[in-house]
């Protein structure tokens, strides 16, 4: 939902689906604009991809058309913090992270779990997970079902860090301003396993029979901390005329605020390679000094990488209907568009925030 409570914070996400320079965003008053009848296939892909994984395993593709009769389920089955424990090995630690009981697999470790599907269907499998300081790159394993890996893209689930940049503002003896480091900032995260190489855009859709099976992880870079697994219908989001139609029948009103974010000031990211930057290229762009160093953006060819993301926490003035304005620069691919998906408060909001163009 866009609406929110009176002076709430209000947390907006914008994830790289497919290079963008971010360099201020304004939220204004709702107005709303003609809607475009062009998407952006999410879901399928082509068969041309069809040999980007190799041959050892069917792709995600092949096993969508494999399971085309198919439906999604409409069920949840909820492996909590005591099956998960119960099936853990002795090489699996249980401990507790951010006062949140959880299970933690090494690096070549292995957790597998049971689980009875009482309906037959498609699943989202949603992994509540901790990403604790081992390392600086993202969590990656695979994932089986009654040991096999289901389809070649399985083999490599990708997790993200939280990493947050110093807010504190520091110049050198010239009066330009220094890019001061990042640094991890751990905390829980709910994440959908999805297609780390982005042919696929949703989340991916495992089929499970009625009855039981367990479903393995197994980490090969990096350790995994998981409090929860859920395996859960996918999601079916409402079309922004759908969801404007629920505005207007809820008598949601346009705010008469105005609020100015500077995209700078990011309050996280999912990879310390996001950095803030310094266009020089129009004093519109704020701060801006012609002689020094000012950052005054964030994004651009650092931010290029499928399943990246950027975070920012705003302080909204006044419940009502908002409208985003991004002031943004897109000069690395001549001709072309980038993608980005939008979340707020951790939600989509509406079908087509899946994939946001942003042109050249």
């Amino acid at each position: 939902m866009l609406k929110r409570k009176n002076k709430l914070k209000m947390l907006f996400i914008l994830v790289l689906i497919t290079c963008m320079l971010a360099q201020s965003i304004t939220v204004i008053t709702y107005a709303e604009t003609e809607s475009s009848e062009e998407t952006l296939p999410l879901t399928a892909v082509d068969d041309t991809e069809s040999n980007f994984y190799g041959t050892d395993y069917d792709t995600y593709n092949d096993y969508l058309t494999q399971h085309a009769d198919k439906t999604n389920a409409d069920t949840t089955i909820v492996c909590s913090p005591e099956v998960l424990c119960a099936a853990a090995s002795d090489s699996i630690e249980l401990n507790t992270y951010d006062g949140v009981e959880a299970v933690h697999v090494p690096e070549n470790g292995q957790l597998t779990i049971p689980v009875e599907v009482k309906k037959s269907g498609f699943y989202n499998i949603l992994l509540d997970y901790f990403p604790v300081e081992s390392g600086t790159s993202s969590i990656k394993f695979e994932v089986l079902i009654d040991g096999e890996v289901p389809f070649k893209e399985a083999e490599n689930i990708s997790l993200k860090r939280i990493w947050k940049d110093d807010t504190e503002k520091d110049y050198d003896s010239q009066g330009n301003q220094i890019r001061l480091p990042s640094s991890q900032a751990p905390a829980w995260l709910s994440q959908r396993l999805t297609d780390s190489s982005g042919f696929a855009g949703e989340p991916f859709c495992f089929w499970l029979e009625e009855g039981s099976h367990t479903i393995t992880f197994s980490v090969f870079q990096n350790e995994l901390t998981i409090h929860q697994v859920t395996f859960t219908s996918p999601e079916q989001l409402p079309t922004y005329e759908e969801v404007s139609a629920g505005y207007e029948e809820e008598g949601y009103a346009d705010a008469q605020e105005t609020k100015r974010i500077e995209a700078e000031e990011a309050a996280a990211k999912s990879d310390r390679s996001i950095v803030i930057a310094s266009d020089k290229t129009s004093p519109v762009t704020v701060p801006y000094s012609g002689s020094k160093i000012v950052y005054n953006s964030i994004g651009g060819s650092n931010w290029k990488t499928v399943g990246e993301w950027v975070e920012w926490e705003v302080e909204v003035p006044e419940d009502g209907l908002y409208t985003f304005v991004l002031r943004y620069k897109q000069d690395t691919k001549s001709g072309d568009v980038s993608f980005r998906r939008l979340y707020i408060d951790g939600e989509i909001p509406f079908a087509e925030a899946q994939s946001l163009m942003f042109s050249y």
